[in-house]
């Protein structure tokens, strides 16, 4: 990346950001953009779970394919965004 840490330019307005999920997970793109816009939190990544009927808990990676037997259950935790400033 080009590993720009500040921008000469101001903008007097609001502005969202959210994180793209491709940019959290392929690229690791998390907490460059909120440090650009002046200091904001990171984004997070979601992670996907299985729970088995042994009670284990497996952990999903990106594209991964399981099988469920009756009773398993799929975990899904989805990403979070970025934030901008502190917190109100």
């Amino acid at each position: 990346m080009l590993k720009i840490t500040r921008v000469a330019a101001r903008f007097d307005g609001t502005v969202t950001y959210h994180d793209s999920c491709s940019g959290l997970r392929e690229l690791g793109i998390r907490a460059q953009p909120q440090r650009l816009l002046a200091g904001g939190a990171n984004g997070q990544i979601g992670e996907n779970w299985v729970r088995r009927n042994d009670g284990r808990m497996q952990r999903l990676q990106g594209a991964d394919a399981t099988v469920l037997d009756a009773g398993e259950a799929v975990i899904i935790q989805t990403p979070t965004a970025g934030g901008y400033g502190k917190a109100r």
